[in-house]
């Protein structure tokens, strides 16, 4: 697992400043729409590119209505008023749209006050001025209080945030409901079957210091979902068949014999990953990610092999198969490449390493996936 952990902050270090990017299109001030790969930078920059060969353009947020990607509403370019007066043009994405709406920055969870659709201008809460932000702008329900005693007395966080624009929401328009699709619109998604073979070791020694080796033949399914900015996210679910064997040993009891242990199991895992993405989706990309979760080693069976000494062949001659089933977490690590195939296909190869936390497993291997992502 160490040599996974140098390659990972290798490839972290070497190319975290290759161009990002997903298919996209940006919208002009003039409303133009430009189509081409949009890489996200800030919350008050995207970079550009119109051509798979044409050097970046750089476009703050000031000069574009916004920027989207591929199939995904607009992520809108809006004058924010920041928590120290300043007035700048941010890229912003609703969180909660209504009479009142909530926005939030592209790059951090910064809540942002829309007072009414008509407004021009959203206003940055904190924990100093949210109170005070609610009760001067939020005018239209007059049974929906901002300066009770209770109300004042809650603590800034997203939830409470978001319970006070609800009911406000609520009481304005008794007919609105909570829409929160267009908060996805940063993120592309898409799916991944994946299979792969790893050499495996268990650390665990028996009576005569004995360990055991062999492969592991895996398959998987994955949800992905990826920002502009390379920024990844997934959710695996993987089966994972494994048959692994003991060096040869002598038995104190029969020195004339040779003996060796064999197991075959089964493995059923969930790893919830996030990683980064080096490089445009319409080129060969390098890819780092790492994750954990946990782990169920099913139908276990433990096989005991003799042969005399010096012949080639093992007879078993015990059997057995543990009747429980033995739960473990594990912690992954992953490094490789994605390939586009079409505009919406990609394969990956990657080198996969897992270790299995309390069960003394560790295994390393190659993992083929073809990937698929929604427009």
């Amino acid at each position: 697992m160490w040599r996974i952990s140098i390659l990972c902050t290798l490839l972290l270090s070497s190319f975290s400043s290759m161009a990002q990017g997903l298919p996209g299109y940006v919208v002009t001030l003039s409303g133009d729409t430009l189509r081409g790969t949009v890489a996200e930078k800030r919350a008050e920059q995207v970079e550009f590119y119109a051509d798979g060969a044409g050097p970046a353009q750089v476009f703050q947020a000031s000069q574009l209505r916004g920027y989207g990607l591929q199939g995904q509403p607009l992520i809108a370019s809006r004058l924010v008023k920041q928590a120290d007066q300043q007035t700048v043009a941010r890229f912003v994405l609703p969180t909660l749209p209504g009479p009142a709406s909530l926005f939030t920055l592209t790059e951090q969870p910064q809540l942002l006050l829309q007072p009414t659709p008509a407004a021009d201008t959203l206003y940055e809460l904190t924990a100093s001025n949210w109170h005070l932000l609610l009760n001067r702008h939020l005018k239209e329900c007059a049974g929906l209080s901002q300066t009770s005693p209770k109300v004042l007395n809650m603590s800034f966080s997203t939830m409470n945030v978001r319970q006070r624009i609800y009911q406000y929401n609520s009481c304005v328009q008794p007919q609105w409901k909570a829409d929160t699709r267009a908060s996805k619109a940063a993120w592309q998604r898409g799916y991944s079957a994946k299979a792969g073979v790893f050499y495996c070791r268990d650390g665990q020694r028996g009576a005569y210091g004995q360990n055991l080796r062999g492969v592991v033949g895996t398959t998987a399914v994955e949800w992905t979902a990826i920002r502009a900015s390379g920024l990844l996210f997934g959710l695996q679910a993987k089966y994972g068949f494994a048959q692994l064997w003991s060096a040869p040993f002598q038995p104190v009891t029969n020195p004339s014999v040779e003996e060796r242990f064999q197991t075959k199991s089964g493995m059923v895992s969930g790893t919830l990953l996030t990683g980064q993405r080096f490089g445009r989706f319409d080129k060969t990309s390098l890819f780092v990610a790492g994750g954990f979760g946990p782990t169920a080693i099913l139908h276990e069976r433990i096989i005991s092999q003799l042969r005399p000494r010096g012949e080639d062949d093992f007879q078993t001659v015990a059997s057995r198969r543990n009747s429980y089933i033995r739960y473990t977490w594990h912690y992954e690590l992953q490094a490789g490449v994605y390939i586009p195939v079409t505009a919406q296909r990609q394969l990956q190869l990657s080198v996969v390493g897992r270790h299995f936390s309390g069960a003394a497993i560790d295994f390393i291997g190659t993992q083929v996936g073809y990937c698929w992502n929604r427009k």
